[in-house]
């Protein structure tokens, strides 16, 4: 656990609210999936991935594929950027 001075992290209910509806429940959890795998991607593209398996095998390679999906879910969850959010908008037909 990394322990800081700064500010704790924001409610993340209180990010991108949307009024609760059956269509918002529906699409909330692909607004979740969407941010995660974005994460999740970005993160292997920053090298994160090679790290975690610098002198390993195939087990270090599913243990850095476990801890980088991990980490992204974390971030999707805590410091969502409303991506999720936006493709389902437009995807329904509700635009930006």
């Amino acid at each position: 656990m990394i322990l800081s001075s700064a500010q704790p992290p924001p409610n993340p209910g209180t990010i991108n609210q949307r009024p609760v509806t059956a269509e918002a429940g529906i699409s909330e959890g692909v607004d979740l999936r969407l941010e995660t795998l974005f994460w999740s991607e970005m993160l292997k593209h920053s090298g994160l991935e090679k790290s975690f398996t610098l002198g390993g095998g195939d087990g270090a390679q599913s243990f850095a594929r476990f801890m980088i999906e991990e980490i992204a879910a974390d971030l999707a969850v805590n410091r969502p950027l409303g991506i999720g959010h936006k493709v389902t908008d437009i995807y329904l037909g509700k635009g930006v």
